[in-house]
């Protein structure tokens, strides 16, 4: 993040230059443990510099995104850290009384139309108007490599309960997805065939070093024996 620039949107307002952030899966919980975890990293990060004070505390953030809320968490904060938690607007929660500036996202509780993307990036996406505005705004930027991403991932996430809900939607998501998930498989077709190659290049030139040329033959024929020699040197 650049010095002295502002962040106007509501999850990114506390951000200052160094910005510690702690993700959960849709399917974790945010635990007291999780706290200290990136607490203490937080702290590792700004001692493990060259110089002494080389970032001040002064510029550290911490946010945790969680999908539900942090029921016992909070808790702990309230009555053992002695904070108080201050909740600006739907899915923000401020940690108060620390000299870090920190913040716990429930996503779950984040407005769609403020934070759509981050809104859906779960494994229970059900609102169809939701989907709809997600599709809209990606269709907009569907040639973004972080859209792509995201959108896959939410795709992937949640296809058994849209075509449990309305399998047209779903069928309009798998359909615009469609490109991005067979050029992403060709890639993967076309990494995997060109190891292939080079693997069996290696093997060739290891065996003709070792006036093995015989055997070159024999594991053209023999994949066993072709996947026996390639353990044997390591491919």
């Amino acid at each position: 993040m650049k010095d002295a620039e502002p962040i106007h949107k509501n999850i990114g307002k506390i951000f200052r230059k160094y910005n510690i952030i702690e993700y959960k899966s849709p399917s974790d919980s945010l635990s007291v443990d999780d706290f200290y975890k990136v607490y203490g990293y937080t702290n590792f990060y700004k001692a493990d510099t060259g110089k002494v004070n080389e970032i001040p505390i002064q510029e550290l953030t911490i946010t945790l995104v969680s999908k539900r809320y942090p029921r016992e968490l909070i808790r702990h904060l309230k009555e053992v850290r002695h904070y108080t938690i201050d909740n600006p607007e739907e899915g923000i929660y401020y940690v108060i009384g620390d000299i870090l500036p920190i913040q716990i996202l429930v996503t779950n509780r984040l407005s769609p139309e403020k934070n759509l993307w981050l809104y859906s990036l779960t494994d229970t996406l059900k609102d169809m108007s939701v989907t709809r505005k997600l599709l809209e705004d990606y269709k907009k930027n569907k040639e973004d490599q972080l859209y792509q991403a995201v959108m896959e991932i939410i795709v992937k996430a949640n296809e058994n309960r849209l075509k449990e809900g309305k399998r047209d939607m779903c069928n309009a998501l798998l359909e615009l997805m469609k490109d991005e998930l067979d050029e992403k498989r060709e890639e993967g077709i076309r990494e995997g065939e060109s190891l292939g190659e080079n693997r069996i290049n290696q093997l060739i030139l290891k065996l003709s070093e070792l006036n093995r040329t015989d055997e070159i033959l024999k594991a053209a024929a023999d994949r066993e024996y072709q996947k026996k020699l390639l353990k044997e040197f390591g491919l």
